[in-house]
């Protein structure tokens, strides 16, 4: 090896072990504000919010030693693709230990210790999102891909805790002061996003070792009317034909018509449009997959009542079309552009 190569060396095991170390902090502080929480100990949760300054120290270091690195030996490929990754590693680093902070502060401001079924749903979560960190970072620091592919799929099951934690706090909010129920809601809430950062790492990790780029999101749309036989059929079809690589479309009816309309289907045979089967489909048999949903988008009054409550994730759009099917066809295609192009930018398709 060269002088050069081995200089080269020596400064990327510096920025990977100094990584390696902050985020072993950041773990310790997620760990630490839990504890925190759980016990009571309002010293150790200060000790948290104020340990987290060396760490932002030490993270702002990283950075500077990553731009020095490009200044100095000028990088391609692998070593840029690894400088590059560590700036956005620190960025997910900083953020975890940002968590941390609130949920130490969170825990210092409430003014009775949570019930006990509470703090078992809390520890819950958090084991199951730092068991996800942590195998994500162990992925980053053994440039191990697969292990990085495997370890996103944790994230559904934080999620579910998530969810289900969520629901425990909301049904038990008349027993606690509404400022607690909030905190703790915040708490929740971090903790569940470090699943989310979790999936960020091991995504920065199959980027480093292999070059592959995180695939664009599928977003799934919903069209909800009162028949599914007209406009919401044509909006669904319109966009799988549009936007294949952008997104899932659907549509459901709150009273479903036998069939297509007529005029509905002549519409489409002539566009090329397919209306995905002729029987259109009931909404009350799919609540429970509303969830699964990015946008719902209603097409007439009685479908926004028909759905009840939506889901937190899921956005409501509600569109007012004319009744005539050309007017309304030029309304909805102009909308489901626009609307992909909010999602997805210029390269909707």
């Amino acid at each position: 090896m060269s002088h050069y190569e081995a200089r080269l060396q020596h400064d990327l095991d510096v920025i990977r072990e100094r990584l390696a170390t902050v985020s072993a902090a950041v773990e310790q502080a997620i760990d630490r504000a839990v504890q925190g929480l759980v016990s009571g100990d309002l010293p150790a949760s200060y000790d948290v919010v104020l340990d987290d300054k060396p760490i932002n120290r030490e993270i702002r270091a990283i950075d500077a030693l990553c731009h020095s690195f490009v200044a100095r030996h000028y990088p391609a490929a692998g070593h840029l693709r690894f400088i590059s990754s560590v700036l956005r590693m620190d960025v997910i680093v900083e953020r975890i230990g940002d968590y941390a902070v609130t949920i130490a502060r969170q825990a210092v401001h409430l003014s009775a210790p949570p019930p006990k079924a509470i703090l078992d749903d809390i520890e819950l979560i958090a084991g199951q999102a730092r068991r996800m960190l942590s195998a994500a970072l162990r992925a980053w620091n053994e440039g191990d891909a697969e292990q990085a592919r495997a370890t996103m799929k944790l994230a559904a099951k934080v999620d579910n805790t998530f969810a289900s934690t969520f629901e425990d706090l909301l049904q038990g909010k008349d027993k606690r002061p509404l400022a607690d129920l909030f905190a703790l809601l915040g708490i929740c809430t971090r903790l569940e996003r470090i699943s989310d950062q979790a999936k960020n790492i091991c995504e920065e990790t199959v980027f480093t070792v292999t070059g592959e780029t995180k695939a664009p999101k599928l977003y799934r749309v919903l069209f909800v009317d009162s028949g599914d036989d007209r406009l919401g059929r044509l909006a669904a079809a319109f966009g799988r034909k549009a936007f294949p690589g952008g997104g899932h479309f659907e549509s459901l009816g709150t009273q479903p018509a036998a069939a297509v309309a007529a005029d509905a289907a002549q519409f489409a045979e002539a566009r090329g449009l397919d209306l995905d089967g002729a029987e259109p489909r009931w909404l009350a048999t799919h609540l429970g997959e509303l969830d699964s949903f990015h946008v719902i988008i209603t097409l007439d009054a009685g479908a926004r009542e028909a759905l009840g409550v939506i889901p937190f994730h899921t956005v409501l759009q509600e569109w007012t079309l004319p009744e005539d099917l050309e007017a309304g066809w030029r309304e909805a295609t102009a909308g489901i552009r626009k609307l992909m192009e909010t999602l997805r930018g210029e390269d909707a398709s």
